[in-house]
């Protein structure tokens, strides 16, 4: 895939009134929400100042994983909501969850993935 067919994801993109009520009433409460959002911002604004290569070879390689292929990218984001269940990763589940709303996942499939996660 080329980066043209790929839209670039930015860090901390603020989320959708119905997730946040989706993740109020998960316990995520929205001062957390916005606490990660910030930090992740944060963290990415740092780290492209600081020029880190790794950091530059980590989006590059999210990029691509995440552009649509044979799975379009909302598809690869509900994968990605179900995995960071199972891994117990609230940052990673927040992240995933915007994505995933942002590429145009409802709740009911944002929930049908969170529920794939606790099964395993």
């Amino acid at each position: 895939h080329t980066t043209s067919q790929c839209s670039s994801q930015s860090a901390g993109k603020g989320a959708c009134p119905w997730l946040i009520s989706m993740l109020w009433r998960s316990n995520l409460k929205t001062d957390k929400l916005r606490e990660m959002s910030l930090l992740r911002k944060k963290a990415h604004t740092t780290m492209l100042k600081k020029k880190s290569k790794v950091y530059e070879a980590f989006l590059k390689m999210e990029e691509a994983a995440y552009c649509a292929g044979e799975l379009e990218s909302k598809i690869k984001e509900l994968i990605a909501i179900g995995i960071s269940v199972v891994i117990n990763c609230e940052s990673c589940m927040q992240w995933h969850i915007e994505q995933a709303a942002q590429k145009g996942a409802n709740e009911k499939e944002i929930m049908e993935a969170i529920e794939v996660g606790i099964n395993e």
